[in-house]
């Protein structure tokens, strides 16, 4: 048995950066219980051991070692039947001075070992997967996606491209490649998996296209019209007389930044309730003016804030509120508290009409529509959700303001529709979305 002291082994530019202290302190367990059954992995380079593969491993006996772990008096473990010396590690010493073939196999294999033993995060998977991907081209200029998945399904050399093997790797190689550019953008590092990840690298890839074709003049002309700045100050230089409708959907005030979807795409604003009863009360307020004598408000918030809203809305405004909300039945949502809770499957809207304007039919106040399934935004609504809506409120022509746009839903709602929109967003992010929605429907 070889070992080492851990002090003396170089970690180098590992492919895992997150473990999971609750995992690890499990794995310190078994080892103080039946020894540490596989050694780390070694490589000499320069005079010096770096590590290979068992990242999870020796950080499991480094907290052994400091008495961190399962049984905080035990320091010391066995490994074959034999105490390993304390603030050791058993070691196997593999392909000393690697050429570079080697150190990319070396590379592999600390992948494989992450895979087996405790999956990377999606973010360190997917620049694991480029990073191998861009060795192999350096050593084979002629490398392709293929060749690099066939290495990582560990299949025999005869076994054909469709095996589902290989088309899995190969799949998720090309996701990778895709992604990784863009793995420092929050939106896309803050989602919850690769595959949102891709969705949303998929529509920001599309949106920087149609900009750019837009900045070139080769985009169709549109009648919709986008505005980046602060509803507050744009509101009050709109033309008055103007609006049929306005949608709008401001924070709920409910904390929404630090829960829910966030964990699969990032709110760029804070949700706190004060603020966001401002804003609502500001739309509001600013709104009439520039709205024909007859018009409608569809204002999307939280139960919470729906009935001091009305309340607020009806003193201070022209706008005549709706008594009870408008339900967006989703048909599906999320559990807030999992298993001790209710799924959120519905959203109120607040309804306020000016002028006594009249609908064109008797409409019922719950609405149907499935959320959106690939958001940019965090909070965005369906475009169909905002297309009903401005069906019910509007004749083809009229226009049609949304004072928060996000990412342009109320472009392909008003295309939908045959209506024409305006829409001030505040967030440079999500123009070039908004932009790409201008120009087309969903």
């Amino acid at each position: 048995m070889k070992t080492i002291p851990i002090a003396d082994i170089h970690i180098g530019d590992r492919q895992r950066k997150a473990f999971d202290e609750s995992s690890l302190f499990e794995l310190t367990k078994s080892i103080a219980s039946n020894g540490l059954l596989h050694p780390i992995i070694l490589n000499e380079e320069g005079g010096k051991l770096y590590l290979v593969a068992g990242g999870r491993r020796l950080r499991a006996l480094q907290m052994i070692t400091d008495g961190q772990g399962f049984a905080p008096h035990v320091t010391c473990y066995r490994h074959d039947g034999e105490k390993v010396p304390e603030g050791h590690v058993p070691y196997i010493l593999v392909n000393t001075f690697p050429s570079e073939s080697q150190h990319i196999d070396l590379r592999e294999a600390e992948l494989a070992e992450n895979l087996h033993r405790e999956d990377l995060t999606w973010q360190e998977r997917i620049a694991a997967l480029d990073e191998l991907h861009k060795l192999r081209q350096a050593q084979n200029p002629k490398q392709s996606v293929a060749d690099t998945a066939r290495g990582l399904a560990s299949v025999p050399v005869e076994t054909p491209a469709t095996d589902s093997k290989i088309a899995n790797a190969r799949r998720e190689v090309s996701r990778a490649r895709i992604i990784a550019p863009y793995l420092d953008d929050p939106a896309v590092a803050g989602a919850s998996s690769a595959h949102q990840a891709f969705n949303v690298v998929a529509a920001k890839v599309e949106a920087e296209f149609m900009a750019e074709l837009e900045r070139r003049g080769a985009t169709a002309a549109t009648a919709h019209t986008l505005i980046q700045g602060d509803l507050h100050i744009e509101l009050r230089e709109l033309p008055a007389d103007t609006y049929t409708c306005v949608i709008a959907d401001p924070p709920y005030g409910i904390g929404a930044d630090k829960f829910g979807d966030v964990a699969e795409l990032s709110h760029n604003y804070s949700d706190d309730p004060e603020g966001a009863g401002d804003l609502a009360r500001d739309i509001a307020y600013f709104t009439p003016r520039i709205c024909k004598a007859e018009a409608h408000l569809w204002m999307f918030c939280d139960i919470g804030m729906f009935i001091r809203l009305r309340d607020d809305i009806d003193s201070m405004t022209e706008w005549n509120c709706w008594r009870t909300p408008i339900i967006w039945n989703k048909g599906t949502g999320y559990a807030p508290r999992q298993s001790s809770g209710f799924k959120r499957c519905y959203e109120l809207i607040l309804f306020a009409s000016k002028g006594g304007k009249p609908f064109g039919a008797a409409h019922k106040d719950v609405i149907e529509c499935s959320p959106s399934q690939h958001k940019l935004h965090a909070a965005e609504k369906p475009f169909q959700l905002y297309a009903e809506l401005l069906k019910r409120s509007c004749l083809p022509g009229d226009k049609v303001l949304d004072p928060c746009c996000g990412s342009g839903a109320i472009f392909s709602a008003a295309i939908s529709a045959g209506v024409i929109a305006t829409g001030i967003e505040i967030n440079s992010e999500y123009l070039d979305h908004a932009r790409i929605r201008m120009h087309q429907n969903e």
